[in-house]
């Protein structure tokens, strides 16, 4: 799990959420209200994907750059958010991950207050901390 979870308001503009990615080197940004309780989520992939069907549907270079930042992340984020509470198991949160087809899950105590993030990635940290330069992964025969 990561604690240093980078959250953003719902207020918080298309060109600020880019700039926090970058800056972070994130995929993944939690949107939480002032009392730290999560909103939605935004990944890159909400993103490019918001992004895409404004080109799709717009005529103008210009329109489509326009409308790109008018966005605020209430637009972009993802509704509702999957959560695990911050005692589940690994196991748990893999099912959760593949059940809902999502990259990410916020974590939250028991009032629903945001307290990291686990990821994929931190799911193969966990069970391959020290991953052999030898270890070949190839499809059965």
């Amino acid at each position: 799990m990561v604690d240093a979870v980078n959250t953003v308001s719902p207020e918080t503009t298309f060109d600020q959420l880019i700039s926090l990615m970058r800056t972070k080197q994130t995929s993944h940004l939690v949107v939480t209200n002032t009392e730290n309780k999560v909103l939605g989520m935004i990944s890159s992939k909400d993103i490019m994907n918001k992004l895409l069907s404004i080109a799709y549907s717009t005529s103008g270079k210009a329109y489509t750059l326009k409308m790109m930042h008018s966005f605020l992340a209430c637009d972009m984020m993802t509704t509702p958010v999957v959560s695990i509470g911050q005692h589940a198991s690994l196991s748990y949160a893999h099912k959760l991950l593949l059940s809902h087809d999502v990259h990410a899950l916020a974590v939250v105590d028991d009032d629903q207050k945001l307290i990291g993030i686990i990821t994929y990635y931190d799911l193969l940290k966990t069970l391959f901390p020290n991953p052999s330069k030898n270890l070949l992964l190839s499809a059965s025969n």
